[in-house]
């Protein structure tokens, strides 16, 4: 059932969403002064950790918990104060048991190390670059290449492609920091 929500929510209400908030701030923004847009920063450097829930029902059977730490970094530009692309490669890794496949039991150390690799586009709710706290929403194109050695047998390594759903705030250093504005 929840999965169900989920995918409902993930792929009919979010891209409407995305849509038709993307059509509002293009329209708006095309109004606004071009010296106003060269003034403001368009670069912007992220360096994040985090939690990683990966979509496994028995993770925690192989790795003690269902999640594990992660952590990335990500470069993106600013088309307007509202639209931002960008690239962003993290690292994720745990260590844990095996299954033995004579028994179906766990046992033998496993190591798993997953690469995501992400394009996004990001609608950011800004509104003056005075703002401290800017709250945002998007999503993206990821490949995964992932990892997997269990001792005494063979690696197991590859990549998949998918989609992701992000949200979150950015801090705005600008208050702080006014010189790079003027």
């Amino acid at each position: 059932m929840c999965r169900k929500i989920f995918h409902h929510w993930l792929f009919r209400i979010v891209p409407t969403w995305i849509c038709a908030t993307l059509i509002s701030v293009v329209t708006s923004t095309a109004t606004s002064a071009e010296t106003e847009d060269a003034k403001r920063p368009h670069w912007s450097v992220e360096l994040k950790g985090g939690v990683f829930y990966p979509d496994q029902d028995d993770w925690d059977r192989f790795y003690g918990e269902d999640y594990t730490g992660q952590i990335s970094a990500a470069l993106a530009y600013k088309l307007t104060r509202h639209i931002e692309l960008g690239i962003e490669s993290g690292y994720i890794s745990d260590r844990g048991e095996g299954l033995l496949p004579l028994n179906q039991s766990t046992g033998g150390d496993v190591t798993i190390t997953l690469v995501p690799l992400n394009v996004f586009v990001l609608l950011r709710a800004v509104f003056n670059e005075d703002q401290l706290v800017v709250p945002y929403i998007g999503g993206g194109w990821t490949r995964m290449f992932y990892r997997q050695e269990v001792r005494g047998q063979n690696d197991v390594e590859g990549s998949e492609d998918g989609y992701h759903l992000r949200g979150g705030i950015q801090l705005l250093l600008n208050p702080f920091d006014p010189g790079p504005q003027q």
